[in-house]
């Protein structure tokens, strides 16, 4: 008697079955970019490490709502002793975050710029592609000395191969 009602009238049949199939590939399609944006958020989180702690001084209490004033109170020996008062922490960076505009010959590019020691790629788990990090002796002699993310290096040098330091 169904398959009767169903072959009677077939194009209301079609239909649907038409909009179940969509309905149910909608949902499932749903369901999937939920789980990636997990997955992704997840990811972000772990990949900052299960002992990373960042700290930023000089917040304030603004109605009710604490922000950050952009006046950090703390200092680089403030940094250090950190990182000799305390006997479980490993490393230490000092950060100072900027905008900049970098230029290489006629070509800029607009980023942020960011000063950091030489322990922050051994907290953020970070490899150099190519030449190498600042170092110590870099820093005690005061040398000019950059590291470039890879958008930067794609917009300021698209035709060279950059090696080396």
């Amino acid at each position: 008697m169904g398959l009767k009602a169903i072959s009677r009238n077939k194009l209301r049949s079609f239909l649907t079955a038409l909009g179940i199939i969509i309905g149910v590939a909608c949902v499932i399609a749903v369901v999937a970019i939920g789980n990636g944006a997990t997955k992704s958020v997840e990811n972000t989180i772990n990949s900052l490490g299960t002992n990373y702690i960042m700290i930023f001084p000089g917040a304030s209490t603004q109605s009710g709502a604490r922000i950050f004033t952009g006046q950090s109170t703390m200092t680089a020996e403030d940094a250090e002793g950190m990182k000799q008062e305390c006997p479980a922490v490993s490393y230490v960076s000092p950060s100072v975050r900027s905008a900049g505009q970098l230029v290489a010959g006629e070509l800029n590019w607009g980023t942020s710029v960011q000063g950091v020691s030489v322990d922050y790629p051994l907290i953020r788990s970070w490899n150099v592609a190519q030449g190498d990090f600042f170092t110590d002796a870099d820093v005690k002699a005061g040398a000019k000395v950059c590291v470039l993310g890879q958008t930067v290096v794609d917009n300021l040098f698209p035709t060279a191969i950059v090696s080396g330091r």
